[in-house]
């Protein structure tokens, strides 16, 4: 018995071959996520601008939804449209949200489905 296991070291080829296939879909599947994070985080970016304006005073609120989709299409973001961009009123002052969300096939019908949401409340500045 002591003789079989010192044979039997490392993975089998079988193992190895699984093993890869594995690391390969893992890295597949990073690939196809990654690039729908950076747009994200560019419409995090073109929030803040527009957040950051409209508290300056330099952007009325109904300018917003104008703007960002400006910004969108200069960024060449492609997978918001008009429908995800909500504007509304609360009690603290006007809320923009942006509720999307993004389907990648991976394979065959199979797909990678990635929500991302943003909700920033605009706070009204008081006129001198």
């Amino acid at each position: 018995m002591t003789s079989m296991m010192m044979r039997q070291r490392g993975l089998s080829a079988i193992t190895q071959i699984v093993m890869l296939f594995l690391v390969g879909i893992f890295i597949y599947v990073v690939i196809k996520t990654v690039p729908h994070y950076y747009e994200d985080s560019l419409i995090a970016v073109a929030v803040e601008k527009v957040e950051t304006d409209y508290q300056a005073g330099t952007l009325q609120a109904s300018e917003i939804h104008s703007r960002l989709l400006k910004n969108f299409q200069m960024n060449n973001i492609n997978v918001i449209t008009a429908d995800d961009i909500r504007i509304a009123r609360g009690d603290k002052g006007t809320e923009l949200i942006i509720d999307y969300r993004v389907e990648e096939p991976v394979m065959g019908n199979l797909l990678l489905v990635q929500v991302f949401s943003h909700h920033v409340t605009l706070l009204e500045t008081e006129k001198p």
